[in-house]
């Protein structure tokens, strides 16, 4: 009788343990490459003259579906935000936590019914602009598709695009962005 009770406690712990593993392998987070270079950004911390507008649209089997109430980032071009677009958006890898500093040179908004968005008062140089849009595919399922353009702002300079570009590599799926915490 004894037996029996303590091979159940050893199974049920062995099942959870391989249950646990099997999850955390699935939220597998992997480490920057680039470090956080504060002197790239530092250029994009002041306000500028610049703007950018756009609309957001991803297309799918050349039916365009525009980024209805979604979030849109606008980040400084550099090293750091590089890596980011390429390994998460691009390959849909997770990474670690963003350096908290990212957080004062990321700007994020939200786009009207017809994906359309602005940031104003932006500071001379390169940035990526990405969003995401969804739609409702059949009943059961809805499709989410990320878009990402990069663009100059010239001082002075409204610059007006729309962001349609997928950044997927083949066919990763992309569970996060930005891994802000």
């Amino acid at each position: 009788m004894k037996i029996r009770p303590l091979f159940t406690c050893a199974a049920v712990f062995a099942i959870s343990l391989a249950f646990t593993s099997c999850i955390a392998a699935i939220f597998v987070r992997f480490p920057h490459r680039a470090p956080f270079n504060e002197a790239e950004f530092a250029p994009y911390g002041a306000p500028g003259t610049g703007s950018v507008i756009g609309q957001l649209i991803c297309t799918y089997e050349n039916e365009a579906h525009p980024g209805q109430g979604t979030p849109v980032t606008l980040l400084p071009v550099t090293t750091y935000t590089q890596e980011m677009v390429d390994r998460e958006l691009g390959d849909g890898v997770t990474l670690t936590p963003s350096d908290s500093r990212l957080k004062k040179y990321l700007r994020i908004t939200r786009t009207d019914h017809q994906g359309n968005f602005s940031f104003q008062q932006l500071p001379a140089g390169e940035y990526f602009v990405a969003g995401e849009a969804s739609w409702t595919f059949t009943a059961d399922d809805d499709l989410y598709q990320w878009a990402c353009e990069r663009v100059t702002v010239r001082k002075g300079q409204t610059v007006q695009i729309k962001v349609t570009r997928n950044p997927q590599h083949g066919n990763s799926p992309i569970n996060n962005i930005w891994t802000l915490e």
